[in-house]
């Protein structure tokens, strides 16, 4: 990740927001298979934001510090305070402006030029402590305002809280031991914009609309107990297809390099042509057919000196014998 800070000329506010807008618009991230509330409002809500996180001068740290504080103050509107209807609309609209400011510190680090593996694990660390305060927060609630005929509604906000921790701890798990992976082909527009929206139950804004029916106590627990279960559901599928892969990945890892077999290609032999050198003679061997020291001798077939040669050869280089 690149961390060069991009340095702009001192000039005004609007002059920085203006050019941290115009460098958003082109460094957002993909979204296919995202959710629709935080593709089509968060991500927007957030740009906004982040340009004017640029304007003021602020770093990517300070926005997620701010968007923990908004939503802890949140959470603890939802403790402190009876369910009813006016209570319900703070908890919603004070969750929904930490999403927003969980949204704008990335694409502030962007325009700034990069993030740092500091400011990445301060996200991740209070992202997993904000929703899992808030599931929590929810238990407390439901105890202390709801009218409940058995403990047992409880188990509910326990079980959410259970399935969005073991999601968020095992797919982080998942891509340390496999590494970044490829990036996979966008799918078509139609099919992307059909994912946002069956994913919709899982975007953290669709939580935090549902604290807008708090003061209706008996609508809210619906609602959330939906939420819950889309995903549960989510959590088991996505959790068993990481697993699959990464048993996939051991077979692959396991299975021994067979070594290839090397084609050898034969060699010709070449015959050494001797050429004279200036000036000496050349000494013209004898004969087979000529005497020599007054003696006859027998006469070689041409076919039989051929191999005799081929023979010497090869014991001279091995490598280059014939088939």
């Amino acid at each position: 990740m690149n961390n060069t800070a991009v340095r702009v000329p001192e000039s005004s506010l609007a002059l920085r927001f203006g050019h941290a807008r115009s460098r958003l618009a082109g460094a957002q991230k993909p979204t296919a298979s995202v959710p629709a509330y935080l593709r089509f409002v968060n991500r927007k809500i957030g740009g906004v934001l982040a340009a004017a996180g640029y304007a003021l001068r602020l770093t990517p740290t300070q926005v997620t510090l701010l968007s923990s504080a908004v939503s802890f103050a949140g959470i603890a509107v939802l403790i402190l305070h009876d369910a009813t209807v006016p209570a319900g609309i703070a908890v919603s609209l004070l969750l929904l402006l930490g999403y927003a400011l969980d949204s704008a510190d990335g694409q502030l680090a962007r325009v700034r030029g990069g993030g740092s593996k500091a400011g990445e694990w301060l996200d991740h660390v209070a992202d997993i402590a904000k929703i899992s305060s808030l599931h929590s927060a929810v238990a407390i609630a439901v105890l202390r305002y709801f009218d409940l005929d058995s403990l047992l509604y409880l188990a509910v906000p326990v079980i959410f809280l259970v399935a969005n921790a073991t999601q968020f701890f095992g797919m982080m798990l998942r891509d340390k031991l496999t590494g970044a992976g490829r990036p996979s082909p966008a799918p078509a527009r139609s099919a992307s914009l059909l994912i946002a929206f069956v994913l919709l139950p899982l975007d953290h804004g669709s939580l935090a609309l549902a604290f807008l029916v708090l003061g209706v106590h008996t609508l809210f627990l619906w609602c959330y107990a939906l939420l819950a279960l889309c995903t549960v559901l989510f959590s088991i599928r996505s959790l068993t297809k990481a697993y699959r892969g990464l048993l996939h990945a051991d077979i692959l890892d396991a299975e021994p390099l067979t070594p290839q077999p090397v084609a050898t290609q034969p060699v010709a032999t070449q015959p050494v042509v001797t050429q004279p050198v200036a000036g000496q003679p050349v000494a013209t061997p004898p004969s087979a057919t000529q005497p020599v020291g007054g003696q006859p001798v027998a006469t070689q077939p041409a076919a039989t000196q051929s191999v005799a040669f081929q023979a010497g050869e090869s014991a001279l280089s091995p490598s280059l014998q014939q088939p």
